[in-house]
């Protein structure tokens, strides 16, 4: 082959430009998959990309990109369109750029539409360039579509070049072709070699080409001869039916029946047909011309493959040119697509400034400026359903922003449309920079910004280990990361989800710190503190979506420069939401709303405050003096005791602990064989015990609704969806992942309100969807029905959610089976001091690490600790400190009591305590006279003690090792591999050695020291203690021993810090102590005095300690009858006895009152007060 002769052939190629095309007038904008669109190193890349794309997500932007989809005219912009891959402006110019482009391409559709543009024609040839630079050869299909691309890219041109000769708006279309290299040789080239009618490649590619098919046409025709003539001769002579000439095994031959193959002497067979009856045959003579077709063949191959690498070798060379090409043919089908769009929901131009307090020379007072803006989402879908609804198209709002103001908050009704505002200005910002028209009237006046950022919806996820408000706050936090002075904020439902004093708090500081640092920040609240912002600062603004009081229903109309109420009570008696429950909910919410109206700085408030603190310090004083007189007296009561019956004491207490240690050893050893039994058990039969499953019949005072406050993040609602998936699981009949045996009642249904269902299509908020779902949930119920409700009421105002709150768990406690539920109101938890089918829990928080441990607290109540939480996410320093002053100037408000109560008894024991402290400074003297006396004479018998203590401890000391010995040498026997025939006598003998053991360290009269026999004891937290530093006085365990040898004790409400070694366990049984008869003479004389001193007062004084406090929690009725009964009988005349019931069901309160009520030796009682909580107060007679 002549390989000059392909590009004599193909017409001389033309000079080409530059392999890289040139640019337009200003750089492509950027693609939306980042809402980060200008350049910032300095700014935290993973906080970026991570709040930019969650908040393309909220938006739904990408659903919005889809809507140009249908008006795409290529591939490319079907593509770019259902990826969100459209471009967006880099600054406002370029912005202001892609609008002119939107409205050129409205002007040219008027100018064209009879004929049309043709860019359905363009295909997207980057795959095939991509195989072109592969080094992959391309196919005459391939390079057809090359060539038709061009050649409809070019016509494009020409079309536009046309129209904006007539019109002159259609010139930036014309812009983004120019400086494009069409590429017109590469075109000529293609369509010389290849017919793209029939994809055939023509002779005139090659000389060589031509020359070959001309070559193999003759041959062809020659070896077609021959067989025609073959075959006819084969016919005549009988052997075929008919004459058949065919091609087989790529070679010409002829049809002859196998009986007749002597017919052809010297032929070859080629083929045989499936019977075996027909042959196909080459004949001798059609050999060597065959041979000749096959090599024409593989030549006309050959060179059409070199055309074809040639050609693409030239597709290849222009790769840079043609890509460049596709790209701007893309952004001319997307500016067409956006025209399309505009003109279907009826768009306008916006007009874009460059920042906030931009005049432009117009004097306009807004720098926000949208007159009946409609949601673009809910309006298309509005479009694409029902044409001509006009009923049901949205709302449109207006939105209005000063160029003063900074920060925007907007109130009013629970499913009102805020966050559908919030999200309408945040697509709009968008379309206004992708240049896309936008769905209001008149001409929108928007600042362009660089940043669209963000918080709607629910954050929360377990994965993440994520709340509701933890995952708000971090939002925000990474919000704040990365905006600058031209981003556009916006937050729905600003710091929710948490107690109401601590999210008002952080809200207020996040808002005034932003204030100065973002273009615009709107924010949607239910708290009404935030609206009066506004009232000092002129940098914020309000607004409140409007609420018929008419019809009861939202308008979703926005009232610039108002505030709205949250009118929680009204929507959910719209949503149809039970009548009792709303009945009661308004009564609660009267019950709140004197304590949300008082002013935080009214001077009776301030004063009566001041006054508590006073008589609380009061009281403390007074209280400690009366402590360190009790103190005292049994101090001096306790050293005046006979020492021998002191002695007598300690030996039986220690001979009890060798009794205990050994009763220790023996439970460790059947403990030990229990383990063993089991392991063994379960070794040979394998069985995992199921749950038991039970129905559940209600009972008197079982609990129903649980409530579980704590801390944001805890595991509030990682225990709500366990319980409920356990449910699940135990009623499929799946094992539960759980220790031991679980137990649970099994649930008909099982219902659960969690998560955020927020939704603009069904036009429910946040609130509104939970009353929704709640309502239903309260339809279906039944008594064996499971419901978990999460973050009840929230989103909402707190008065009302609180009082909405509270009616339905009321309602639902008799309705249900087990009804539990999260919030952060606190008035929740008090639901349980006044009826006993409500219970608490809390999420333990950790002090230290400020980090929630996630184990449950049952019975106890928990705080949201919403600003630690926040600080270990990493929150702004300055915004925390800002928040907790705001948190201390609500506090005194919030801590309020109702009822004053509190205050009134702290009156009263102000004048009682002034009366007793007079009284208490003159028997304090006396007492101190007396102790001196006393503190003389016992240094002799301290030295006596010690002396004695320390002989026997050695004793008891060694017959413990002889014993721990042998109770190790009987463990090691045990623990050997025996067989099952072994086992039952190795259980018998290891028994009676214990026994033995047992039987011959028991002492009957066993002598220890005080202070070595303590020597080795180490107290625990929580633990029982005598106190002997103290006058042998009772007390807990706060504190276990640390590193300085001390243990914190608590005795009362007293907490000291004493010596290791001044701690002693109590006695399991109790020894009875009489006076000395031998002290006699002036401390006897001093003790009388002493009665006489006390019996001065007109009544006994109030002081609790641990001789005249009785504690029946945790104890059966029957047995605390018995131990009420003998308490009362055991007090002296005049004294006074101390009740502890606790606040638990009221059974044993109830009792206590019934029995002292009849008792004769009671004069009379006091119950529980808010001085003494679960406490009653008996005086003896």
């Amino acid at each position: 082959m002549n390989t000059l002769s392909l590009h004599l052939l193909i017409p001389t190629a033309l000079h080409l430009r530059s392999s890289r095309a040139a640019s337009p007038s200003f750089p492509r904008a950027s693609s939306p998959s980042s809402l980060r669109i200008t350049s910032s190193s300095n700014l935290r890349a993973d906080d970026s990309q991570s709040i930019e794309s969650q908040t393309l997500e909220v938006l739904e932007w990408r659903a919005l990109c889809n809507q140009l989809s249908p008006f795409a005219s290529t591939s490319m912009g079907l593509s770019a369109t259902k990826t969100a891959d459209i471009p967006v402006g880099n600054s406002p110019e370029e912005s202001r750029s892609l609008l002119d482009e939107t409205a050129a391409a409205l002007a040219a559709m008027e100018a064209m539409e009879p004929r049309g543009l043709g860019l359905s024609e363009i295909l997207d040839l980057s795959e095939i360039v991509e195989r072109a630079m592969a080094g992959q050869l391309l196919t005459v299909r391939e390079l057809c579509a090359v060539r038709g691309t061009l050649m409809a890219a070019s016509s494009v041109f020409e079309k536009l070049q046309r129209a904006a000769n007539s019109d002159k708006r259609v010139t930036p279309l014309v812009k983004i072709l120019e400086g494009c290299d069409f590429k017109t040789t590469l075109e000529h080239k293609i369509g010389f070699c290849i017919d793209s009618n029939t994809s055939v490649i023509l002779d005139r590619a090659s000389e060589d080409l031509e020359i070959i098919r001309s070559e193999r046409k003759r041959n062809m025709e020659t070896l077609d001869s021959l067989l025609k003539k073959v075959s006819t001769k084969i016919y005549r002579a009988g052997g075929i039916d008919r004459p058949t000439v065919t091609k087989r095994r790529s070679r010409m031959c002829v049809a002859i029946r196998a009986i007749r193959k002597r017919l052809l002497p010297g032929g070859v067979v080629l083929s045989v047909s499936s019977s075996g009856a027909t042959c196909y045959m080459e004949p001798k003579e059609a050999v060597e011309l065959n041979n000749m077709e096959v090599r024409h063949a593989y030549s006309e191959k050959a060179e059409e493959m070199a055309i074809l690498s040639i050609l693409t070798s030239e597709v290849s060379a222009a790769q840079r040119g043609i890509l460049h090409l596709l790209d701007r043919i893309l952004q001319l089908d997307v500016a067409f697509a956006r025209a399309s769009h505009a003109k279907w929901m009826n768009g306008v131009y916006p007009k874009l400034t460059k920042t906030l307090d931009m005049d432009d020379g117009d004097g306009a007072s807004l720098a926000v400026d949208i007159d009946s803006v409609q949601h673009p989402l809910l309006l298309g879908s509005v479009l694409g359903s029902i044409p001509d609804g006009g009923s049901l198209f949205p709302v449109p709002i207006d939105i209005k922003v000063e160029i003063r103001s900074k920060v925007v908050v907007i109130s009013g009704p629970n499913t009102g449309g805020k966050t559908a505002l919030l999200k309408t200005l945040g697509l709009v910002s968008l379309m206004s920079k992708s240049g896309m028209y936008l769905p209001a009237k008149n001409r929108p006046r928007l600042p362009w910004f660089d940043l669209i950022l963000a918080d709607i919806g629910d954050p929360q996820s377990l994965e993440q280990s994520l709340s509701t408000f933890s995952g708000h706050i971090s939002r925000i936090r990474q919000i704040l990361n990365i905006a600058s002075e031209n981003s556009l904020v916006l937050l729905d439902e600003i710091c929710s989800g948490t107690d109401p004093s601590e999210g008002v708090a952080l809200a207020t500081s996040i808002l005034r710190y932003i204030k100065n640092r973002v273009n615009v920040a709107v924010v949607s609240t239910h708290y009404g503190d935030l609206s009066r912002l506004k009232d000092n600062e002129t940098q914020f603004q309000n607004a409140a979506m409007e609420f018929s009081m008419e019809t009861l229903q939202p308008t979703f109309r926005v009232l610039w420069g108002s505030t709205g109420e949250s009118n929680a009570l009204r929507v959910a008696k719209s949503i149809g939401f039970n009548g009792r429950i709303l009945e009661n909910a308004h009564e609660w919410r009267e019950r709140l709303k004197p304590e949300q109206e008082v002013e935080r700085k009214g001077s009776l408030f301030q004063s009566l405050v001041e006054e508590r603190n006073k008589l609380n310090l009061q009281a403390s004083k007074a209280a400690a003096l009366h402590r360190d007189l009790m103190n005292l007296h049994r101090e001096l009561e306790h050293e005046s005791r006979d020492l021998e019956k002191r002695e007598k004491a300690l030996f039986k207490k220690e001979t009890q602990k060798v009794q205990e240690d050994l009763s220790s050893a023996k439970s460790k050893m059947q403990k030990l064989v229990a383990e063993f039994e089991s392991q063994l058990e379960t070794d040979t039969y394998g069985i995992i015990k199921p749950p038991i499953l039970y129905q559940y019949q209600r009972k008197g005072r079982k609990s129903k609704v649980v409530v579980i406050s704590g801390p944001n993040t805890g595991g509030k609602t990682a225990l709500l969806k366990t319980l409920g998936l356990i449910s699940l699981m135990s009623k499929s009949g799946m094992y539960l992942p759980a220790k031991n045996r679980p137990r649970l009642p099994w649930f008909d249904l099982i219902l659960a309100d969690i998560g955020d269902p927020q939704s603009l299509e069904q036009s429910l908020s946040t609130f509104s969807g939970h009353i929704s779902r709640i309502r239903q949930i309260l339809n279906i119920a039944s008594e064996n029905s499971l419901v978990l409700l999460d973050e009840i009421c929230s989103g909402t105002d707190p008065s009302e959610g609180v009082a909405l709150a509270t009616s339905i768990l009321r309602y639902i406690k008799n309705r249900v089976n087990v009804a539990v539920v999260s919030t952060h109101y606190g008035d929740l938890s008090r639901l349980k001091d006044n009826e006993t089918q409500f219970q608490n829990a809390a999420m333990e928080f950790s002090m230290e690490t400020l980090q929630p441990t996630f184990r449950v607290l049952w019975g106890s109540t928990g705080e949201s600790n919403a600003l630690r939480v926040a600080k270990s996410i990493g929150f702004d320093g300055r915004i925390l400190e800002h928040a907790h002053e705001w948190r201390e100037r609500l506090k005194p408000e919030q801590e309020v009591e109702r009822k004053g109560s509190l205050f009134q008894s702290l009156v009263e024991e102000r004048n009682k305590l002034n009366l007793q402290a007079s009284k208490a400074a003159a028997l304090h003297r006396d007492l101190m006279n007396l102790y001196r006396e006393l503190e003389h004479e016992s240094r002799d018998l301290e030295k006596r003690e010690k002396a004695l203590f320390k002989k026997e401890t050695q004793k008891v000391q060694e017959d413990l090792s002889s014993a721990k010995s042998k109770m190790q040498k009987l463990v090691a026997e045990f623990e050997k591999t025996v067989t099952a025939d072994q086992y039952n006598s190795l259980i018998l003998k290891t028994e009676e050695a214990v026994a033995d053991i047992i039987e011959d360290y028991c002492p009957k009269d066993l002598l220890l020291t005080e202070e070595e026999g303590y020597s080795d004891y180490s107290p625990q937290a929580g633990e029982k203690v005598i106190v002997t530093g103290l006058g042998g006085k009772l007390g807990t365990v706060v504190e276990e021993p640390g590193d300085d040898e001390t243990v914190l004790v608590q005795q009362g409400k007293m907490r000291v810090r004493v010596n290791r070694k001044d701690i002693a366990p109590l006695p399991r049984t109790k020894t009875t102590e009489t006076p000395n008869r031998s002290l006699r003479s002036k401390r006897q004389v001093s003790m009388k005095e002493l009665g006489s001193v006390l019996q001065m007062q007109s009544e006994p004084v109030r002081i609790q300690t641990s001789k005249n406090t009785l504690d029946l929690r945790g104890m059966r009725v029957e047995e605390a009858i018995y131990q009420l009964d003998m308490a009362v009988s055991g007090r002296e005349s005049g004294s006074i006895l101390f009740i502890i019931h606790g606040m638990g069901t009221g059974v044993i309160k109830e009792l206590v009152l019934q029995r002292l009520s009849k008792n004769s030796r009671v004069s009379r009682y006091e119950q529980a007060n808010p001085m003494n909580h679960g406490c009653t107060v008996a005086y003896i007679k």
